[in-house]
């Protein structure tokens, strides 16, 4: 039987010989070994012994100081086994972990844009928009391996409860924004924990406990503006005379989102069927870029019927500008605006396509611009109300749905003007009880009501 030992290189050195000669020679830690198993002829066929070096790591070892084999314990619950591993990967990486302990939330967030992360760069746009509006202040410069996750929770619950002050967004944000919040905020985190940033410890301890906050009861939300007939009639009268009573009208009548509506081309539409068909949006961000994006969701590409009235104010509207065109070329040349084509995630700059919403001297007009008639109509037409959500570009839309809701629209249809796959987000967001959905229900119930009579 050979005989030898097992061991561990531990590096190189040298020696000299007795004639001076260097002599490079391998430092070797040998033993001390344990026999683990031995084989024998009458089991195994051949006689040799299972010899052992080293500690064995804990739950790899399968069997015992004796050589018996041993049953492996698994991990009873998921997260255990979870914090296993990350104990595991720290301790093979403490010789330059987490050293960075003063690096703050905002440093760990550009580290990572800096990166070379595959984000489409529609999802860093939003991502970058949340950063600035709502976590730079609360979160940007402070060390982000310190910040207790009880700290992230409570932002949470602030932000779906009473907002941060920013903008028209004091009665707190959506649910589904907050999530989004909370999507951004664990990208940052674990984004920090693989560049050694966060610790082991904090970063197990974050995973377990954030969480969103509970859904704020139907009684705690505002209800849902809806326009009354008098208050349609005086905002038709304040914008007819201005560029924005065609994107009222197709907001009003076609129920589309802001975004949506100042994305129209004319192209978009179809005057032999009436229809439009919505496959995209124009967002403005607060740095000042026009972006042409895909659809909000996958079911908002969609083409919808539009009344004569819509279509005919569209018509006017090309011919205006066709002549306005013909008229004053130089003009129209020098006011085309350049916009970032989004759609495939290039970002290729382009000449602005042919939007409906121009005006007489070929500058774009925007859902923000819209921002002054928003103050003319909350001051004089639809003032504050504690009880109901503030009027916005928003409130056409809503008023569209809830107006076909309560004229008995098929909820097939009704989802598809929504541009919705979900009936329980166009209920809680959108609808609205009218007059004419009180009246349709009072005779449904009228009708059922005489079967028993």
């Amino acid at each position: 039987m050979k005989k030898g030992l097992v061991g561990k290189k531990l590096g190189m050195t040298q020696l000299f010989d007795a004639n001076g000669n260097v002599v490079p020679v391998t430092v070797i830690e040998a033993g001390p070994c344990v026999i683990a198993q031995k084989k024998t002829i009458e089991n195994d066929g051949y006689e040799a012994v299972q010899v052992g070096y080293g500690e064995a790591k804990e739950r790899i070892t399968t069997v015992d100081k004796n050589g018996k084999k041993m049953k492996p314990r698994p991990f009873r619950l998921k997260t255990q086994a979870v914090a296993h591993m990350l104990r595991e990967l720290e301790r093979l990486n403490k010789d330059d972990a987490y050293k960075n302990r003063d690096v703050t939330f905002g440093m760990v967030w550009q580290m990572f844009l800096d990166s070379s992360h595959k984000r489409a760069p529609e999802t860093i746009r939003r991502y970058n928009s949340i950063y600035t509006h709502h976590i730079e202040k609360e979160f940007g410069g402070r060390a982000i391996n310190e910040i207790p996750t009880s700290d992230y929770n409570e932002f949470f619950v602030k932000m779906h409860r009473v907002g941060d002050g920013e903008g028209s967004k004091k009665n707190g944000y959506s649910f589904a924004y907050v999530n989004s919040i909370l999507k951004f905020i664990f990208l940052v985190v674990n984004y920090g924990y693989y560049k050694h940033i966060v610790s082991t410890e904090n970063f197990v301890r974050f995973k377990e406990e954030l969480t969103m906050p509970d859904k704020k009861k139907a009684t705690d939300k505002k209800a849902i503006r809806v326009l009354t007939d008098e208050q349609i009639r005086k905002i038709k009268e304040l914008l007819e005379p201005t560029d924005y009573y065609l994107p009222f009208l197709i907001s009003l009548l076609g129920g589309l989102r802001p975004a949506e509506t100042f994305g129209l081309c004319f192209d978009d539409f179809d005057f032999d069927n009436n229809t439009v068909t919505i496959d995209k949006q124009m967002v403005e961000e607060t740095s000042g870029k026009r972006v042409i994006k895909q659809p909000k969701t996958e079911g908002s590409t969609r083409t919808i019927e539009l009344p004569i009235i819509v279509m005919l104010e569209v018509k006017k509207r090309k011919k205006a500008l066709d002549e306005a065109r013909k008229k004053e070329p130089l003009v129209f040349e020098q006011n085309k605006a350049k916009f970032i084509d989004g759609r495939n995630f290039q970002e290729d700059i382009i000449e602005q396509p042919d939007f409906i919403n121009v005006d007489s001297k070929g500058r774009y007009i925007t859902a923000h611009s819209f921002s002054y008639y928003t103050k003319i109509i909350k001051r004089d037409i639809c003032p504050n109300d504690p009880k109901v959500e503030d009027f916005s570009f928003y409130t056409f839309r809503k008023t569209h749905l809830s107006q076909m809701a309560g004229n008995n629209c098929p909820i097939g249809e009704l989802m598809k003007r929504a541009g919705h796959t979900k009936i329980e987000t166009l209920y809680e967001y959108y609808y609205n009880r009218s007059s004419q959905s009180k009246s349709a229900l009072d005779n449904a119930l009228s009708q059922v009501a005489r079967i028993v009579r």
